[in-house]
């Protein structure tokens, strides 16, 4: 049996499965014995019992890659990793890639993941051309520009609300052997975001993104696509045992670096576009932390190689750091009033370094993050990452009570900062303030069309104050989880259900 038959065969038995339980009015779960472990159920999933399994393990196959086209298919379960060594075959690669090999397609797809090329490519979502999902009453359905293209856009960052996708095509774009990567050093935050927005005019460079280690020390990446590099150069690797962490390579180089001079690193372009996985950009420091070890030394990040990278690493991170003891925040703002985000953080949360990643901008509706300017036009978004143990003692000796507090703190600033929250991040909005951030007609009414409303809600699959109330657990954010299975509830059938 062809793998495309594989698929049909795979996909009908997910149908037939998800039919005999929407028929029954039962909830369902995404079973994945790939992933091993669950995403987080939702809040009327019956997690603790009752509805049944649907088997989507199979699907983790691509496809087909079309050189030509510069198209690729894949199962949703395909790895960036293996979509990456697939399609370099043919000197192609995502227009999007995420920063861990481990990172399944369809997770991407549902959640607003963006990148250095975001800038350039928008959401690793815009580049999927089409998706083929299971709709919760079990009807297959394709969804592209040219048909249900509604659904297409609505499934996008959605948080697999509207149903499991069960194959997505993408488009792929040139790739090269080797990034050369300039760690631009500026003093202050606003000078490195002012810097970032004349870098995105440039087409010289094909990805932009930076890290503030403190107020004063400030580094906007930029990446420029090339074959060969000088004679005076040495390839940097960052997957080696012995290999500097990325944001460590940066740091130290422009701690060095003569005022007015931009170091310069020469990266294999597997290694730039992981250069995060080892490390887990630095939350891997709490793994080496429970050992007493620093990762600034090389002999450290040899010994402890196997807890830095991958699965493994970040899952010992997870172990290390409760998600009740930091904060794990990715925000979007506009370019005009990011520094002012940063400098109120950083007064009040102390937490470094930051990432800052621009990413280009995206129309509504969407639960992507997006803003627009006076004349309704979507405008580019800063997303700026925040990841770590707050350091002022007064949230620190709060507890985890603290802890919701300063989150909901900084969804406050955002929004009144003109931002958005990227939803794969702990959220603390009641249900009525995150309506009023995000089209609920249109959702709804998309829903309805589509048979979903016996589905959970966007809100009800993110909502960490939901999550508290009802007995789950409030979990670290998928850009730093592993896992990728679902759970669904189903509301009682109705005629809008059916």
């Amino acid at each position: 049996m062809d793998l495309n038959a594989q698929h049909d065969k795979a996909v009908a038995d997910i149908s037939a499965a998800v039919k005999s339980l929407h028929a029954r009015n039962e909830p369902f779960y995404i079973v994945d014995s790939a992933s091993e472990t669950g995403v987080g159920s939702s809040n009327n999933s019956g997690s603790s019992g009752g509805g049944g399994g649907v088997d989507v393990s199979k699907l983790n196959n691509i496809l087909s890659i079309d050189p030509a086209a510069k198209m690729v298919t894949v199962e949703p379960n395909v790895t960036m990793g293996e979509l990456l060594r697939a399609t370099l075959k043919h000197e192609l690669r995502p227009a999007v890639v995420i920063e861990f090999p481990e990172t399944r397609m369809g997770r991407a797809f549902s959640g607003s993941i963006a990148e250095s090329s975001s800038f350039k490519h928008g959401y690793f979502s815009d580049s999927v051309s089409s998706i083929e999902m299971v709709l919760a009453d079990g009807r297959i359905v394709n969804a592209s520009l040219f048909e249900n293209g509604d659904l297409l856009k609505g499934a996008a960052g959605s948080m697999n609300t509207l149903g499991v996708v069960t194959k997505l095509e993408m488009t792929l774009v040139p790739a090269c052997k080797f990034v050369k990567a300039t760690y631009n050093n500026f003093r202050s935050p606003g000078e490195m975001i002012d810097a970032v927005r004349r870098f995105m005019e440039d087409t010289e460079y094909e990805f932009i993104d930076g890290i503030i280690f403190s107020e004063t020390h400030c580094v906007a990446i930029t990446g420029e696509l090339v074959d060969e590099i000088p004679r005076s150069f040495e390839p940097q690797n960052f997957s080696g045992s012995w290999d500097p962490w990325f944001y460590l390579q940066v740091q130290q180089r422009t701690e060095r670096s003569m005022v007015g001079l931009s170091p310069i690193d020469y990266i294999p372009l597997t290694e730039y576009l992981f250069r995060y996985d080892r490390g887990g950009f630095w939350l891997g420091s709490e793994v080496f932390k429970r050992f007493g070890a620093n990762p600034s030394n090389r002999f450290t990040r040899w010994f402890l190689h196997r807890l830095s990278s991958g699965r493994k690493g970040l899952k010992e991170a997870q172990e290390a750091t409760s998600a009740s003891t930091v904060i794990i925040q990715d925000v979007s703002l506009p370019f005009d009033t990011a520094a002012d985000f940063i400098s109120k953080a950083t007064k009040t949360l102390d937490i470094w370094p930051m990432w800052i990643c621009p990413v280009r901008g995206t129309p509504a509706p969407t639960f992507h993050p997006h803003a627009t300017d006076a004349l309704g036009l979507a405008i580019p978004m800063l997303n700026i990452g925040i990841w770590g143990k707050p350091k002022t003692t007064s949230s620190k000796d709060q507890g985890s009570k603290g802890i919701v507090q300063v989150n909901k703190d900084l969804e406050n600033w955002v929004t009144e900062l003109g931002g958005r929250k990227t939803l794969c991040t702990p959220t603390y909005y009641t249900r009525e303030q995150f309506w009023k951030l995000y089209d609920k007609g249109s959702y709804e009414a998309l829903r309805r069309k589509y048979g979903a409303t016996g589905l959970p809600t966007v809100y009800d699959r993110i909502s960490a104050s939901e999550a508290s109330g009802k007995g789950r657990s409030v979990t670290w954010p998928s850009r730093f989880t592993i896992s990728n299975d679902m759970k669904f509830g189903q509301a009682p059938i109705s005629s809008a259900t059916r």
